[in-house]
């Protein structure tokens, strides 16, 4: 997975439930739920990922991770929140 172990995936798992969270918090949605259900959906593949070892990680699920981080990106900048950005 060059270079990408478990703990990354987890590490993003992590990010995920901190956006999911604080997304519901205090009845204030900072997402609308498109990007809820996105979060959500990224969440789940990341956890499913994670428990399968690292070589069995294929290109195009390579690629497809690359592209949801980037789109978790774009949806915590439109936020304008302080969390740490999410790197491919």
């Amino acid at each position: 997975m060059n270079g990408k172990t478990n703990e990354d995936l987890i590490e993003k798992i992590k990010i995920c439930k901190e956006l999911i969270r604080e997304g519901f918090y205090n009845g204030n949605m900072k997402y609308n739920d498109s990007e809820i259900t996105e979060i959500i959906m990224i969440s789940g593949y990341l956890e499913n990922l994670s428990k399968r070892k690292k070589s069995n990680i294929s290109n195009s699920e390579e690629s497809d991770l690359k592209a949801m981080f980037s789109r978790l990106d774009k949806i915590v900048k439109n936020t304008n929140k302080n969390i740490r950005r999410i790197k491919p």
